[in-house]
């Protein structure tokens, strides 16, 4: 939100390959195996209903591989796409595997921002490229339902096989990744042919204009419960600063419990969802003081993004960690708690990763000619 006049100036794409030393190759490599290694024990650990900091520090460190190939696209170097290939079809995989697509539609976003950033596309691509996305809004939406319906009911009733343009296909664990890829050309087809219906157009409003969870706030609070005055704001500042060994009650991820308070809504036990930022601040300041404490958020978040563009400008692999650091950030329905307990576990790893690989991040681990963000 807020960006200092002298920090950055507007960004010119990249031309050209940039050689990255060894170990910065070894480094980016090293991020993406380990980071699906940690995902793939995140994944088992989840499944046995095992939580708290430590998976929740082993989901993050799974994310660095994200950084791995955000890194090799930054450089254009000769493998890179190989490397996408294999990262993204394990996140459809993993994805497929539990039904829940969120953290690969936002990878997919970020990933293709920074091939947009990187590479040049002629007029026709770029049109392509939004027509696409403009079909998939829908579709992404419509088909997650109808791949749960097809994988999760069916398969517990025992029904093995669904469905696919009329042909069936056997549900196994590797057949998942393309059910869903052909669930998700079916809605695209619905879509194209305007085939929806009235149910179509509320599930895809509900979740994808999130302005509801605060117009429920706003109407709950103060007529049913007073304003909170600042106190879920400080309980999650002290939760993500204080280790939970010396603050036992710190706040939990998840955010259940302030939003059945806020809103009078009772989720049930597999729905994860929070007020937001603008929610939570109406519901702690109000009106006036919530728009306030909005711009104080995007303050802190800007100085944060400001703080990584600096560093970008001596070495651009800086770039491929500004998503890590701030992914929850761009989450309407999370709390501040989640938002600043992630960046601040981000950071630290970040810090400790370059701790670990010094010349991962310094200027010597690509070319001093060409590191530099151009200007």
């Amino acid at each position: 939100m807020v960006l200092w006049n002298d920090s950055i100036t507007p960004f010119k794409q990249l031309k050209g390959k940039i050689q990255l030393t060894r170990s910065s190759v070894k480094s980016l490599d090293f991020c993406m195996v380990f980071g699906v290694f940690c995902t793939l024990i995140y994944n088992k650990l989840t499944n046995i209903g095992v939580g708290g900091n430590v998976v929740a520090i082993v989901y993050l460190i799974g994310n660095l591989r994200f950084v791995g190939i955000s890194g090799w696209i930054l450089s254009a170097m000769k493998g890179w796409r190989k490397r996408l290939g294999c990262v993204m079809f394990l996140e459809l995989y993993f994805a497929s595997a539990t039904g829940f697509f969120l953290e690969f539609l936002l990878w997919s976003i970020v990933i293709s921002i920074l091939c947009f950033y990187r590479f040049s596309f002629s007029s026709k691509k770029i049109i392509g490229i939004m027509f696409i996305a403009i079909l998939l809004l829908p579709a992404l939406q419509h088909s997650k339902w109808e791949y749960r319906n097809a994988v999760w009911y069916q398969y517990t009733s025992g029904e093995k096989h669904v469905e696919i343009f009329g042909s069936p296909l056997e549900v196994g664990k590797w057949s998942k990744p393309f059910i869903y890829v052909g669930k998700l050309l079916e809605s695209m087809v619905i879509v194209v042919t305007m085939r929806w219906g009235h149910d179509f157009f509320n599930e895809l409003i509900v979740r994808y204009n999130q302005s509801w969870i605060v117009e429920r706030v706003m109407i709950w609070v103060p007529t049913m419960v007073p304003y909170a005055e600042g106190s879920t704001v400080k309980n999650a500042i002290i939760s993500t600063l204080v280790p939970r060994v010396l603050f036992p009650n710190k706040m939990s991820a998840g955010g259940g419990e302030n939003f059945t308070r806020f809103t009078g809504v009772i989720l049930n036990r597999r729905t994860s969802m929070n007020l937001g930022y603008a929610g939570e601040m109406y519901a702690n300041f109000g009106y006036t003081g919530g728009i306030i404490a909005c711009g104080c958020y995007g303050l802190v978040l800007g100085l944060i993004f400001r703080w990584l563009i600096i560093r970008a400008q001596r070495n651009i692999l800086y770039l491929a960690f500004v998503p890590y650091v701030m992914q929850s950030a761009i989450l309407s329905e999370v709390g501040i708690f989640e938002v600043s307990n992630t960046i601040f576990k981000s950071i630290v790893i970040v810090l400790f990763l370059n701790y670990l690989f010094p010349k991962f991040l310094s200027n010597s681990g690509i070319d001093p000619r060409i590191q530099k963000i151009p200007a």
